[in-house]
């Protein structure tokens, strides 16, 4: 609920294993501007764990400070059973290389190595907004490796949309990350 020009809100997340154990458990409270109170509105609160080989479910509880309306939801999840090559793309609206002077990231923005994001949601290109900005990680498991990477667009019935061109990339031994935009 509104206090002042703000909603407020308290976020819980409970990463559980195949038992129903809590392996890691944390909670914050955030929150948004009041003209987010709409139907259809969302956020996006970033989590990052690891687990070893596995299924696991993550649990994620909302709840409004003002009103105690509770949101509750569960996914599963499931630990690679080995080392992948690569993490999920993950897409975002915005990407800039950190300056000298960025000690601590900017509102909604994620920092990898030198890299500042601002994750999506929901990624969504307009005419104002024309570019999507896209990294992942990438893992070897030993010396440097070079190969080339394209990016593809698809839509729901696997037509491709926009691709990039083939792009040469050389990841470091141990890994790295691959970054661009469309």
């Amino acid at each position: 609920e509104p206090a002042g020009n703000q909603l407020s809100y308290l976020v819980a997340v409970k990463v559980l294993d195949e038992q129903g154990l809590t392996l890691h458990s944390d909670s914050w409270r955030n929150h948004a501007p009041a003209g987010a109170k709409v139907s259809g509105a969302f956020g996006l609160d970033m989590i990052d764990f690891a687990v070893a080989a596995g299924k696991y479910s993550v649990s994620v509880d909302v709840t409004d400070s003002t009103s105690g309306r509770q949101l509750a939801a569960s996914v599963p999840v499931e630990g690679y059973a080995s080392a992948p090559d690569a993490s999920d793309m993950l897409l975002a609206s915005s990407m800039r290389i950190a300056e000298a002077d960025d000690t601590v990231p900017r509102l909604g923005e994620i920092r990898r190595g030198n890299t500042l994001f601002t994750a999506a949601a929901r990624l969504r290109l307009t005419p104002l907004r024309t570019q999507a900005y896209y990294l992942l990680e990438a893992y070897n498991g030993g010396s440097e490796t070079a190969g080339t990477m394209v990016v593809s667009v698809i839509d729901a019935t696997g037509k491709s949309i926009l691709q990039t061109p083939p792009a040469p990339v050389r990841v470091a031994e141990g890994g790295g990350l691959l970054k661009g935009h469309l």
